[in-house]
């Protein structure tokens, strides 16, 4: 992710992780996708920002006993309310399109961006832009390439866009966001884009692929590529082709 700029409201992808969560059990699978349009997502990162910018008032007004209480308040809910975005479907494939065309991870600039991108090229109106989920909208965006449907692996196991295993999941988001960068720098190879993730300025988006695998290494990379040549391929989008 990267950092939003000083005047841009909290976004659910560019504030710090959070430092504390609420208790729960440990789950084997994470929770279904779910399906949300353009408004919807809109309508959800006001209310993020809204909150978070309730709770970090309440904290700085706070009596110095009051302050532990208002920031694990914050914390906690910041932490679920981020898992809920994340549990969206192609979420992580509107954080890729942002950061390609507007170098900026998902906030509600980059949202209100991604609806104009949605409008200008479906030649739609602004309320049937609005009701279209994220992926038929990014499918407007960014056709896929009709690449080869992903197969199960081995002992049955799903398809990477398929499973629910938080691990997977992280995977295919650290896929996404490679992908974000990729797409920004199409003469891009394996070794520019490991480069760009090993060396650059550590931030949120960098911390956010190294957190999805054991080691950031060239051959975690390399599976990227190769993953992605296969099944999202990197292309000129029509965004990119607009002057």
């Amino acid at each position: 992710m990267t950092l939003a700029h000083a005047t841009e409201r909290p976004s659910p992808f560019t504030v710090l992780e959070p430092a504390m969560k609420f208790i729960e059990e440990p789950k084997a699978e994470g929770r279904a996708l779910r399906d949300m349009t353009i408004d919807d997502l809109i309508h959800n990162l006001a209310l993020f920002a809204d909150f978070y910018e309730r709770a970090s008032a309440a904290i700085e007004r706070a009596e110095p006993i009051e302050k532990p209480w208002q920031f694990a308040n914050r914390e906690a809910h910041t932490h679920e309310l981020i898992a809920q975005f994340r549990e969206c479907r192609d979420i992580d494939r509107v954080r890729a399109y942002a950061y390609a065309q507007y170098s900026s991870d998902l906030t509600l600039t980059a949202a209100h961006r991604f609806k104009a991108d949605v409008i200008r090229q479906g030649k739609l109106s602004v309320a049937h832009a609005g009701a279209l989920l994220l992926t038929a909208a990014l499918d407007l965006l960014d056709p896929p390439a009709l690449p080869p449907k992903e197969k199960r692996g081995r002992g049955g196991r799903k398809p990477l866009t398929e499973s629910t295993d938080p691990k997977d999941r992280a995977k295919l988001n650290a896929y996404r966001l490679i992908r974000g960068v990729w797409a920004k720098n199409l003469s891009w190879g394996e070794p520019e884009l490991f480069d760009h993730f090993t060396r650059n300025k550590p931030g949120p988006l960098m911390a956010e692929v190294r957190s999805a695998c054991a080691r950031l290494d060239k051959a975690f990379i390399h599976a990227a590529v190769r993953w992605l040549k296969r099944h999202e391929p990197v292309h000129k989008t029509p965004a990119q082709n607009a002057p």
